[in-house]
């Protein structure tokens, strides 16, 4: 006998993912939505994207939102290569340019160039599709807010009920700035990856501290939007773990997110990242977790450093404190003049190709379950223009903004036949090694299978290696 699900709440879309697990869009089961007046049957997917584009010409965008979060679950439930829905969620970068330069990002030496500003023909493209969405992070490499019209951008971003979030150095705030983040972001991470002035400045070259703290505090007093302190946990600053969490505290933090490191040949910082010193993470994350608990922020931690550690061993864990006080903490200035250097031989052009079957779209050797939510419904586009699976995978573009509509990205070969790797039960070649997956953030639909060490080594840097190398030619020797 047909079960029938009623849906009387048109905004009850918790209820709606909590039946995905027990046969919806399944053969017997009928989910019945009544609103307005009348019944839909969920499984009708043709009348409800005539009703969402009704709605959307209506300017009902709650409605349009909630339908387009149905034809999501339907993707999702029946593994669907070519999606039905658009996007709930954009990370869009607004601007490739920093102010700081970083020791684990390639602004340490490209020193800016080629920078751009997102075009406002771009964000015309996308608030088409700003109807279907519910969230905008505004970040990517650069600092969202140097943008010279980010205040006007995230008033159309508001016009369409679009709840935001970033992450920001905040090295840039001012009153009214503060006051549209607390209006409209569900949430906001500020960086920082550090409990002291030195640290800090030598990690983060080119910011100031002082400024780090005073902008932080006038963010808190302007409202109660949830404030993130996010940290890139590296050789460099484990041993002050416990007191970032206290320094996060102090500032009214209400989280503290803990982030692996994205290590780079380029960088040469292989051997800085914690898997190079797991007694010593471990034993600092486990004093964080407590300064936490004292403090009452909520903090997350990067566990899959417990299954590189053995059992507990004070002359392993002295000989890897020893390792880090003497070691060099900082790369010099050289460091970043010959990797300049490398980028003017390469003519200042980061490797970026559209993605096709033989170098993107393949599977890996590692079993999942689930989707990757980027490829399933967060699209990350660049201030290009370009649109990537991924804001750390930059280098297969599905299309770009200048000469594509982006419905057409959204559901070309590229992202199509990545779905499919994921529908099969894989984790996709790209994806091996990703940040993501390693510090088990915005992964939550990805059930991976049974990994090694090898999942944790990032096979996007060997990409990007080999092609510098191969474009270098008998030059690379210098630089790498």
């Amino acid at each position: 006998m047909e079960q029938v699900v009623r849906l009387r709440d048109e905004f009850d879309i918790d209820r709606l993912a909590n039946l995905e697990g027990t046969g919806l869009y399944q053969t017997g089961r009928s989910v019945v939505w009544e609103t307005d007046g009348k019944e839909t049957d969920l499984g009708d997917i043709p009348r409800l994207k005539d009703w969402m584009e009704d709605s959307r010409k209506k300017a009902d965008y709650k409605k349009v939102k909630f339908i387009n979060q149905i034809l999501c679950q339907y993707d999702f439930a029946r593994k669907n290569d070519r999606a039905e829905h658009f996007p709930e969620m954009f990370q869009i970068e607004h601007t490739d340019l920093c102010n700081s330069r970083c020791i684990m990002c390639n602004h340490f030496f490209t020193k800016n160039h080629g920078c751009s500003f997102l075009s406002m023909e771009a964000v015309r493209e996308i608030e088409r599709y700003l109807p279907y969405a519910r969230y905008l992070a505004l970040n990517g490499i650069g600092e969202p807010f140097l943008h010279p019209q980010i205040m006007d951008i995230m008033e159309i971003y508001e016009k369409y009920g679009i709840q935001m979030t970033t992450n920001t150095n905040l090295s840039v705030m001012n009153p009214e700035l503060a006051a549209i983040i607390n209006r409209t972001f569900t949430d906001i991470q500020i960086s920082c990856d550090a409990a002291d002035k030195e640290t800090y400045e030598a990690i983060r070259r080119g910011l100031s501290f002082e400024k780090f703290k005073a902008n932080a505090e006038m963010l808190r007093s302007a409202g109660n939007v949830e404030i993130c302190m996010a940290t890139v946990v590296m050789r460099q600053n484990i041993l002050q773990l416990p007191q970032i969490v206290e320094f996060a505290a102090d500032l009214g933090c209400d989280k503290v997110v803990l982030l692996d490191l994205n290590t780079s040949k380029l960088l040469e910082n292989l051997n800085d990242t914690i898997k190079s010193f797991p007694r010593t993470a471990g034993r600092y994350m486990e004093e964080a977790r407590e300064a936490a608990d004292r403090r009452g922020v909520i903090l997350h931690t990067l566990d899959y450093i417990q299954s590189f550690q053995n059992a507990p061993n004070g002359d392993e864990l002295e000989r890897e404190r020893e390792h880090i006080l003497k070691s060099p903490l900082y790369p010099d200035d050289a460091l970043a003049e010959k990797l300049y250097r490398m980028y003017e031989e390469l003519g200042f052009e980061a490797p970026c190709f559209l993605a096709a079957d033989t170098d993107y779209c393949r599977p890996g050797r590692y079993d999942s379950v689930g989707y990757c939510q980027f490829i399933e419904n967060r699209p990350f586009i660049s201030a290009q223009g370009d649109v990537f699976n991924c804001c750390t995978r930059r280098m297969h573009s599905m299309g770009n903004l200048n000469t594509m509509e982006f419905a057409r990205i959204w559901n070309g070969d590229a992202l199509c036949k990545m779905r499919n790797i994921f529908n099969h039960g894989k984790l996709p070649y790209y994806c091996t090694g990703c940040t993501y997956l390693r510090s088990n953030l915005m992964v939550d639909r990805i059930q991976m299978g049974k990994v090694d060490q090898d999942f944790y080594v990032d096979l996007y840097d060997q990409l990007r290696m080999d092609i510098i190398s191969k474009n270098l030619g008998d030059k690379k020797n210098e630089y790498i």
